[in-house]
């Protein structure tokens, strides 16, 4: 299931957000057999620290408005996430956490740039934290599935569905988190 919430922050915010999330310190994430990435292809950096809602030491109106919402959990994680052109995440289901999301942090988002939210419901035949990584062509049997795009200041809660972010062709920026 895929909720989606546009224009999550007031513009102000969003901005203040986005200036935020430059201050930090980024690591590049490692191609090869990391458990919860898995990549074999593109650069993906995530935040040097992971953050929670119930302790923020930084983006306090990000979790002050996530507390707004009803949320899986008051507990939450928060990793920024800057997908550079050709990053890609495979096909796989958060099992490790109750539910998880993505909030949009880049300026302007076009199709064309890829970096889209995939979504389907056929079944996934592992339970190692739902990855498949193989990009096995039975996962998209039936061949059905949905997308969403990374619009700037959208928030997309995904809670058990199996999915992947399609390869960016442009630099996407992401918060992303999950529910414990």
């Amino acid at each position: 299931m895929i909720e989606i919430y546009d224009n999550f922050l007031p513009s102000d915010v969003f901005k203040e957000i986005q200036q935020e999330a430059e201050t930090l310190k980024y690591e590049k994430i490692t191609l090869g057999d990391d458990p919860a990435y898995k990549l074999d292809t593109g650069t993906i950096f995530k935040t040097h620290n992971k953050f929670w809602s119930d302790k923020p030491k930084v983006f306090d109106k990000f979790f002050q408005a996530m507390h707004e919402l009803d949320l899986p959990s008051d507990v939450f994680s928060l990793m920024v996430h800057v997908y550079e052109p050709g990053a890609e995440i495979s096909w796989h289901r958060d099992y490790a956490s109750l539910a998880s999301y993505s909030y949009y942090i880049h300026n302007e988002w076009r199709s064309e740039w890829g970096g889209q939210l995939l979504t389907t419901d056929a079944e996934d035949t592992d339970n190692n934290n739902g990855t498949v990584f193989s990009h096995r062509q039975d996962v998209m049997t039936p061949g059905v599935g949905k997308y969403y795009e990374p619009i700037p200041n959208r928030l997309v809660i995904i809670k058990d569905c199996l999915h992947k972010v399609n390869r960016v062709q442009h630099r996407r920026k992401s918060f992303t988190g999950f529910f414990k």
